[in-house]
């Protein structure tokens, strides 16, 4: 090894032990030592580069993998895979797809790409029955217009093709649907009843010939992401020397473990019994598993592995493997401050290894958090004078603070680079009113990773907005609320009752002088209101481009389409340049900036954390995430209450309440006495 490494890193580059287990703290240097792993196989122990499997869980990160392992090796390795499960798993797949009743090769589409293929089901079988505009039953006040109607087919589509492999078809039932939690909270109240979701199941096989390719208005074959393993499962328990015939994997490194699921870890089972195996090393940090209620995985496959893993003798028994266990807890990103924090906030877990970041940098400044209330009915009464003065003084937007103390800290110093500034928080739609604060000052940001174009409000407000110019609503819907909150910047929702309707009404018009003029104007007057709409947003903007060439009904049904079809679409913000950098907290990872400024106020899912403990465990690793991207300096801001209409309903933000006690203050909001 060229560079010295601590005690507990050099034993995970060395060690001999055939399985290991690292649990690898925030700012541990885990990266590299994965590197220098990988370099110690090939020059100490004379692996050769095919030889070796790293897995990790993203594309991104199996290309830093393999780059600096052939850096910190010193050449070039071309044999060797760095690669995800996925990748892995749809090689095999697509490698056998003659096996499966393809028409021809099957391409990979994500979780929304099958909407057209719900629709042609739906309108083939009428079981929700179509209006013109929305499904009956579905209407979008209750959350379920035509693409919420998809959605939801989809989700059931995807439930029952992963019950299918281990229960018949023919057995599943309304009962697994909703144990799975891919249905709506208000099922049957919104018309999704027992015997409808039935229907719907019973569309599973006809779902199924569609996706192969073997129907009439759908013969492009398509397989999608959760389908990969299943597909390359079935492969490998068909033939069991599948994997020893095609790869010559002996030592497997899986980074990010903590991100595992149930079907990966037998994917990982078959690798481990191929008989060129050699040693297995899974490194991760349950106290960064933020990926549990997204994607399926869990901490539970890294905090109890042993119970997980095993070997196959010649008759097929399985036995337990002994695993090793290594913990870098020596974090060299945080000041001490900082990881005190970390510690004190995630040590409130339950389902976690007994560990404590111990800080290798001084102890620095100490992290700030802030309260604030939402409007003014959290004011105390007015006889409180004191209280209502000191209401007052606290009454600050949230946002604007935030914005206003970067301004304060690059107004201190003229060093300071716009680049180690980052603001991180849980939503896009927060980091959206940040930036906009940002603008206002002067102070350039960007937008940190992409975002579904559905996702933008802002273009939410374009597709609602194209709706109202369609539709023959003349009262104030939805609709109307969603584009006058865009385009009056939120200030819509804190407005008095006679200011609403005055907006609303000049959009109501607006709208009547777009449906009555000709056709030339339609167009014109349609992107005069989306440039308003827009504020400046690149999305939008970009957006706008689409429509470019087009005609006007052109422009409507475009949006229509979008608003159904359109979830899958991607749009990533400029990077470049000078900036504070904007992104959330899943984003954040892996990530650090010397000044962070983070926002607690959607941490709190009200239904989430009163009925599913897991859910609380996992947001509270995703704060541990935010707290432990800052190298120097935290700030973190949050609203006291987060829901209810009076002080007897009110609902008061767990997370900002935990992120006080941490820094041993007083978590006291006025209107909580």
């Amino acid at each position: 090894m060229k560079v010295k490494y601590n005690k507990a890193q050099q034993e995970a580059i060395i060690s001999n032990k055939q399985y290991i287990r690292v649990i690898a703290g925030a700012g541990a240097g885990k990266t590299q030592v994965n590197s220098e792993v990988i370099a110690h196989k090939l020059n100490e122990l004379g692996a050769k580069p095919e030889e070796i499997l790293a897995i990790t869980f993203s594309k991104n990160g199996a290309g830093e993998i393999k780059a600096r392992a052939a850096r910190t090796a010193g050449h070039a390795l071309p044999g060797l895979t760095a690669t995800t499960f996925n990748a892995l798993e749809n090689e095999i797949t697509l490698d056998n797809w003659e096996k499966f009743g393809f028409r021809h090769r099957p391409s990979v589409i994500d979780d929304v790409q099958d909407l057209p293929m719900c629709d042609i089901l739906l309108r083939r079988h009428p079981i929700l029955e179509w209006t013109g505009t929305s499904f009956k039953n579905y209407t979008m006040t209750s959350g379920f217009g035509t693409s919420g109607a998809l959605r939801i087919v989809s989700d059931i589509m995807h439930c029952c093709g992963k019950l299918s492999t281990k229960k018949d078809i023919s057995a599943i039932g309304y009962s697994d649907i909703l144990e799975a939690g891919v249905l709506p909270s208000n099922t049957i109240s919104s018309g999704l009843t027992p015997a409808i979701v039935g229907k719907i199941i019973a569309l599973y096989p006809e779902y199924e010939e569609m996706k192969k390719g073997n129907d009439p208005e759908f013969n492009n074959p398509v397989i999608t992401f959760d389908e990969q393993i299943s597909y390359a499962m079935k492969v490998l328990r068909d033939d069991p020397n599948y994997l020893d015939d095609h790869y010559d994997f002996a030592y497997i490194i899986v980074d990010e473990a903590q991100d595992t699921s149930e079907d990966q870890i037998e994917f990982l089972n078959h690798i481990i019994n191929m008989k060129k195996f050699k040693s297995l090393i899974v490194v991760g940090d349950d106290s960064q598993a933020i990926y549990e209620s997204l994607m399926g995985t869990s901490p539970d496959y890294l905090i109890n592995l042993e119970d997980y893993l095993y070997k196959l003798d010649d008759k097929g028994v399985k036995h337990p493997v002994e695993i090793h266990d290594i913990v870098m807890d020596i974090n060299y990103r945080s000041v001490g401050s900082v990881i005190e924090m970390a510690n004190r906030v995630i040590e409130k877990n339950v389902n976690r290894f007994d560990k404590n970041l111990v800080a290798f940098r001084e102890e620095g400044v100490k992290p700030t958090v802030e309260g604030f209330y939402r409007g003014k009915d959290e004011k105390p009464s007015k006889s409180k004078t004191k209280k209502a003065k000191a209401t007052r003084e606290l009454e600050k937007g949230q946002y604007d603070q935030m914005a206003r103390d970067i301004k304060a800290l690059i107004d201190s110093d003229e060093t300071i680079d716009f680049n180690d500034i980052a603001v991180i928080a849980f939503s896009k739609s927060e980091l959206q009113s940040v930036a906009d604060k940002l603008t206002e000052l002067g102070i350039p940001s960007k937008f940190g990773a992409p975002e579904k174009l559905v996702d933008n409000n802002r273009i939410q407000a374009v597709l609602k907005f194209a709706h109202l110019v369609y539709s023959d609503v003349d009262s104030f819907n939805n609709d109307t609320l969603v584009v006058a909150n865009a385009l009056y910047d939120g200030d819509i929702i804190e407005a008095d009752s006679d200011v609403i309707i005055e907006k609303l009404t000049e959009i109501n018009e607006y709208v009547k002088k777009i449906r009555e003029s000709h056709d030339a104007d339609k167009k014109k007057l349609f992107i005069q209101m989306m440039k308003s709409i827009a504020h400046g947003d690149e999305a939008v903007l970009n957006f706008e481009e689409k429509f470019k060439d087009m005609e006007f009904e052109e422009i409507i049904k475009y949006c229509d389409d979008f608003e159904v079809f359109g979830d899958n679409m991607q749009f990533k913000r400029s990077t470049l340049g000078d900036g504070v950098m904007l992104i959330t907290a899943h984003s954040s990872k892996g990530l650090e900036w010397k000044y962070v400024f983070g926002s607690i106020t959607g941490f709190h899912k009200k239904t989430a954390i009163q009925i599913n403990h897991r859910k609380t465990e996992e947001l509270r690793r995703l704060l541990f995430v935010l707290i432990t991207r800052a190298r120097d300096v935290l700030k973190l801001y949050g609203q006291y209450a987060v829901s209810g209409s009076s002080h007897k309903d009110r609902v008061y933000n767990k997370f900002l309440k935990e992120c006080y006690e941490a820094l041993d203050q007083t978590y006291a909001p006025l209107f909580s006495k």
